[in-house]
């Protein structure tokens, strides 16, 4: 899976601002996500199947996630902001996270990896014995805060185009510059 990296400027917020186009950390904004207090976005071609939930305790609480969006499949998307006690970097991220899961027997096999060391960014897929399919994660790091997009989905129940969607949200997620406008 092609995944973006690197961050995007801020300016375009301004810009929707201008339109009166409302940046709620609640709902999409035309074929967007965009959570403006926690830094980020997403694209997803087909919002209107999509939910969005939010959580301010997710701000500050690694283990609550900040946003969901999910579909009626089930099929779902976490976003979980954890502030790092430590400088890391990603491979060694990754690789403790590997071996929580191991551990915990959240995971059976190692995953695919792929790092864009640049821009601190990890993409993984794996086999997931808790929904029976598949999961696609995003990780990036970024001055001491670690932001992961998770995506499930169960493959009995969720429809092929809702999953290629998730995927598709987890490969978009990128960072919004911070540039104080």
């Amino acid at each position: 899976v092609e995944f973006t990296t690197g961050e995007i400027d801020a300016s375009f917020l301004k810009q929707l601002k201008i339109d009166g186009k409302p940046i709620l950390p609640s709902e999409f904004v035309g074929k967007n996500f965009i959570n403006e207090e926690a830094g980020f976005l997403l694209t997803v071609e087909n919002p209107e199947f999509w939910e969005v939930a939010y959580d301010a305790v997710g701000m500050t609480n690694p283990i609550t996630p900040v946003n969901t969006i999910y579909t009626e499949d089930g099929s779902h998307l976490n976003i979980n902001i954890e502030e790092l006690a430590f400088e890391i970097n990603i491979e060694t991220y990754v690789a403790n996270l590997l071996q929580l899961m191991i551990n915990a027997g959240m995971l059976f096999q190692m995953p695919e990896v792929s790092y864009d060391l640049p821009s601190q960014t990890a993409f993984l897929s794996y086999f997931n014995p808790l929904s029976s399919g598949e999961t696609y994660q995003k990780v990036i790091i970024k001055d001491r805060v670690c932001y992961a997009v998770t995506a499930n989905y169960n493959v009995q129940l969720s429809d092929p185009q809702r999953v290629e969607e998730l995927i598709e949200m987890v490969a978009s997620f990128t960072l919004i510059e911070d540039v104080g406008y």
